[in-house]
């Protein structure tokens, strides 16, 4: 199965170039080929057909134990960590994998990088891949 960080590598490496459903789509369903995620299909308060994503988290649960390995290690941060974090950051989503002294450590961590070429290029994409949080990062 891909691992997260090449469904972020493809949708970096593939912006300039393709509109970001599409992308977006393609991520939708390598997760749930490889049954990281099912669907639910429902009906929207206007009558539009609509899908809901259910994470399947025994399956993502060892994705999440690398990222945060790799967060709170003494390795460099990739910018496809620095994206990840940020956007569960972004989605509020990082107090359901980190304690409160880690985060703590994690903000100290970031205001560091700010000068880094790595962390300028994932800035730079977090406003228009926020659309994967919802497919990668649900909510239990």
């Amino acid at each position: 199965p891909k691992k997260i960080s090449t469904w972020i590598e493809h949708f970096v490496f593939n912006f300039s170039s393709k509109p970001l459903q599409a992308i977006v789509e393609k991520i939708a369903a390598d997760l749930i080929e490889n049954e990281y995620v099912t669907t639910e299909s429902y009906v929207g308060l206007l009558g539009q057909n609509k899908t809901k994503y259910h994470a399947n988290f025994d399956l993502l649960r060892p994705i999440y134990e690398a990222i945060r390995d790799e967060l709170l290690g003494s390795t460099p941060l990739s910018s496809n960590t620095i994206i990840l974090y940020s956007l569960l950051e972004r989605g509020g989503m990082s107090s359901q994998y980190f304690s409160k002294q880690e985060r703590k450590v994690l903000r100290g961590k970031f205001k560091q990088l700010k000068d880094r070429e790595e962390y300028q290029f994932a800035k730079q994409y977090i406003d228009e891949v926020e659309a994967i949080l919802l497919l990668i990062v649900m909510p239990k």
